[in-house]
């Protein structure tokens, strides 16, 4: 049990005490009952109050996945330090990149450096401190790949994980190869331990390691993104899942995969949506309340959403709009309202964080968080997320969502995976492109997919072209990296015929 009344850090100490022998994190090298979670934890806690960590200063997290990442975070917890989590497949240089943002007082890049100060790397902590209440500085990138440092409060974090952790039982075991660097991998992990359940982690993703984890462990659920899942159904016993609470975020789920899933495991897959600057879940369907195929479900945890036309991405910002509620700034169709998302509410990050400028905000003046995520929301406040705004595809007037042509092209049989982008085009400003990798066996066919999409697509939709790829970019989390795509890739001729006229 669990107490959201105590302050989070307090809540979480007390949940790990009073697991005991219980079980709390199994990954391949070892195996920790939250009573060795708890002691591991005090002595490195002890260390990095040697190293020059405490109250007010920032740690970098920097470890691989696995038992040494939960010991620290519980171990930079208790010393009172700001969390700052680093991928660890990170260069030198990187890490020296995001530290002259962060100016983390120590850095944990290697399991031996818990060891003891003499480890420990330590770096100059001058200039501007983080504000009072935060709780990480989430790394994450803007579109020029410059770092920049989220701050995450307190009670944001404390939101999101109690939320989460009011879904599990203590008897749940929680299966997941998500980077705990990531804010989803960081959130899996603490809710579960807030709960006082168990965690089954993988170090790395291998989609038919997981899928043996999962089996071999009797996991009650099942944390990754869409990406993971859709590796994972060749290698999944066929119906063998039907207890398991399968749940994804980080990206909208691409059409028919929640069915595929539950066809191959017997186990429902519910999408929700979240964002590093709201420290976890924005939309999500409440335990009780099925979830919908394609749609990320209701605003939670006391969040206001409001949808902005796409033709007005300029205006002003739309007034207040309750939880939920149609408030007359989308674009309408129907009973649906389409346009960017945008959302206030307990879990907005206060800004980005540099220790030379200190905290610039990310909300507008009226407190809105300008998502850059477009959706669409029905009569009964339902949210579908459909792509990025900077993924969005302008051709002669018309708007394209690169994840309606993906789908499509995931229907036909000869493609394992696919992305579309827009390129340049010299009378109708952007034209799509899809990249695509062959399904194992099957001939890179062209012109066979171009027809596929004209069959079931507007002409203006069809790309232009197809580049057959041996992999797709995507980030440590499993998401699809649609930037790499437009930066690396040259124009270069179409591969197929070109589609119909798009009208004008």
């Amino acid at each position: 049990m669990f107490c959201d009344e105590l302050p989070f850090r307090t809540a979480l100490f007390a949940a790990v005490r009073a697991g005991d022998e219980h079980p709390a994190l199994v990954t391949s090298e070892r195996v920790l009952s939250y009573r060795a979670l708890d002691r591991e934890s005090d002595r490195v806690r002890d260390a990095l109050l040697r190293a020059g960590a405490g109250p007010g200063t920032v740690v970098s997290l920097a470890l691989p996945n696995g038992w040494a990442w939960a010991v620290a975070l519980l171990a930079v917890l208790k010393c009172g330090a700001v969390l700052a989590p680093a991928n660890s497949l990170l260069t030198a240089a990187e890490t020296t990149a995001l530290a002259s943002v962060t100016g983390p007082a120590v850095v944990l890049r290697h399991t031996g450096d818990l060891d003891g100060p003499a480890r420990a790397r330590r770096r100059g902590d001058d200039g501007v401190r983080p504000p009072a209440g935060t709780y990480a500085l989430a790394h994450t990138s803007g579109t020029t790949g410059t770092p920049r440092a989220v701050v995450q409060t307190e009670r944001a974090v404390h939101g999101a994980v109690t939320y989460w952790a009011r879904q599990r039982r203590a008897d749940d075991v929680v299966a997941t190869a998500l980077p705990l660097a990531h804010t989803y991998g960081h959130l899996v992990a603490a809710s579960t331990f807030l709960a006082g359940a168990t965690l089954v982690l993988a170090g790395r993703f291998r989609p038919a390691g997981l899928a043996r984890l999962i089996v071999r462990h009797r996991a009650t659920a099942v944390e990754a993104v869409p990406t993971m899942y859709a590796r994972m159904l060749a290698h999944v016993p066929s119906g063998a899942l039907g207890h398991v609470r399968c749940l994804s975020s980080g990206q909208a789920l691409p059409e028919g995969l929640s069915r595929a899933w539950y066809e191959r495991t017997g186990a429902p897959l519910t999408e929700s949506w979240g964002m590093t600057e709201l420290a976890g879940p924005g939309l999500a369907f409440d335990p009780g309340r099925a979830g919908r195929d394609g749609w990320a479900g209701y605003p939670v945890r006391g969040h206001e959403f409001a949808l902005r036309p796409l033709a007005s991405a300029a205006g002003r910002p739309p007034g207040a709009a309750g939880a939920g509620q149609a408030d007359g700034t989308g674009e309408t169709e129907g009973s649906r309202e389409t346009g960017e998302i945008l959302v206030r509410g307990p879990g907005i990050s206060p800004g980005c964080y540099d220790r030379s400028a200190g905290v610039v905000p990310l909300a507008d003046a009226d407190g809105w968080l300008h998502t850059g995520d477009v959706a669409e929301r029905d009569a009964e406040g339902c949210f579908r997320v459909l792509d990025r705004c900077k993924d969005l595809i302008n051709s002669g007037g018309h708007n394209i969502f690169p994840t309606e042509v993906e789908n499509v092209l995931a229907r036909h049989p000869a493609v394992l995976s696919t992305a579309v982008v827009g390129v340049a085009h010299h009378d109708l400003g952007e034209v799509p492109r899809a990249y695509v990798v062959p399904a194992p066996g099957r001939p890179a066919d062209a012109g066979a997919l171009l027809r596929h999409c004209r069959a079931h697509l507007a002409d203006y939709k069809v790309p232009r072209s197809v580049v057959f790829r041996d992999d797709l970019p995507v980030t440590g989390s499993g998401k699809l990296r649609r930037n790499r795509l437009r930066d690396t890739e040259p124009p270069g001729p179409p591969s197929g015929p070109p589609p119909g006229p798009c009208p004008s």
